[in-house]
Parts: structure tokens; sequence; C-alpha cells
């Protein structure tokens, strides 16, 4: 498995994009559970594509996922389909803001993206931020409005109160 992610990989920084996405989509097929973190990638990559039925099905298909890669990508696609006043696209900012408060501020050039640490993520961390900025970040760009609504919309939201060390 992690030679066909390696091939992938390959293939999809060589512009091979539509060979990449077969090989991620099989690897889900072996492996549904999914504990490398390919749907991750494969939902860059079909936001990438801009092939959002893919993507919307992937996200169904792994609906219970509260990462940042799918809050804010849920996100994202509620507000190009509904708009900056849409209910349901608000609602899903204060999800993914529960999942990951520094997403806004990384994406918005507010603050500094952090050096991530190889094989490594802390959920609901900066690094995490920062990896989903890397990966998701440009389809934000390329949407007309979302970077502000994003940080507007979370903008009053309260920050999670600092994680204490287990003793």
């Amino acid at each position: 498995m992690r030679a066909r992610a390696g091939l992938a990989s390959a293939l999809g920084r060589l512009g091979q994009d539509e060979a990449a996405i077969g090989h991620y989509r099989e690897m889900l097929k072996l492996n549904p559970n999914d504990n490398q973190g390919i749907r991750d990638v494969l939902a860059a990559a079909l936001l990438r594509r801009e092939d959002i039925a893919g993507l919307k099905d992937l996200l169904t298909a792994y609906e219970g996922d509260g990462t940042a890669a799918w809050t804010y990508t849920r996100a994202l696609l509620a507000f190009r389909d509904g708009g900056a006043a849409d209910p349901a696209a608000l609602d899903l900012v204060k999800s993914a803001w529960a999942a990951n408060e520094h997403v806004p501020s990384i994406l918005a050039g507010k603050k500094a993206p952090v050096r991530l640490q190889a094989d490594y993520i802390t959920m609901g961390g900066a690094d995490e931020a920062t990896h989903y900025v890397n990966a998701f970040g440009a389809a934000w760009r390329r949407t007309p409005g979302a970077i502000a609504w994003l940080s507007d919309g979370t903008a009053h939201l309260p920050p999670k109160p600092p994680r204490r060390p287990i003793s």
C-alpha cells in the first residue's frame, strides 16, 4: 500500500492526475478504513481538478470524518453552492472551527504556516492547519470571496481553551 501511495503521488507530481486519482480510489477499495489518510490526498486531487461530484461522493463515503480536511472542505463546497448567507455553510464553518481554529488565519495569511514534521500531524494543531492549507488552499483562493467569508465567519468564535498535559 505504501508503494502504491508513492506511485500515485509520483504520478500526481508528474501531472498525471487521472492515473493518480485512479490509484487512490483503488487503494480506498482495498483499505476502506484508510489508516494511511489516502482519502485526504484524493480529496485534494479531486478539488484541484474541480471534480466536485467525485469530491462530494468521497465526502459522503467518509461522512463521520471530523478532521480539518473534511470540515473545511465541506464548508468551502457549501459556500460555493449556497453563498455567504447560507445557514448550512455558516454551521459548517463552526464545525470546521471546532476541528481546527488555525486554518482561517493561516489561509488568510494572518498567521505564518508552521514547519511540518515528517509523518506526524497534531489533530487541531497549527501543523494540521498548515497541511490543509498546503493541500487545499489553492481551491479557497480560486473561489472569490471564500477566504474573507471564512475569516468573517470565524472572527467572533472563541478560541479553544489550551490543552492541559495529562499527568
